[in-house]
């Protein structure tokens, strides 16, 4: 389980709504060798440790595993459709 594992990354205010039911959804995860992690740029105010990460005007979420992240996705569906295709594509 743990060479196939990863993480969902929700960047977004804590308490945006969209945030929120992006986060809801990643909790929902069908794979239990996912972790989600929760970033909120504001708390960061001295700017944050990597200024690589990609940036929106919405909260977005990426499954990343190793060093690779999925393209970012806004929409709670779209966020349960790519943790769907992940599962569907891991060995069992």
């Amino acid at each position: 389980m743990l060479a196939r594992g990863g993480s969902i990354v929700i960047d977004g205010p804590l308490d945006d709504p969209a945030a929120k039911a992006l986060a809801s959804a990643a909790l929902r995860a069908p794979d239990p060798s996912l972790t989600v992690l929760r970033l909120d740029r504001r708390r960061w105010p001295n700017g944050l440790p990597r200024d690589d990460l990609p940036r929106a005007d919405e909260p977005i979420a990426m499954l990343c595993q190793g060093q690779t992240c999925s393209l970012p996705v806004t929409t709670s569906e779209a966020l349960l459709a790519l943790m769907n295709t992940r599962r569907a594509g891991s060995p069992s």
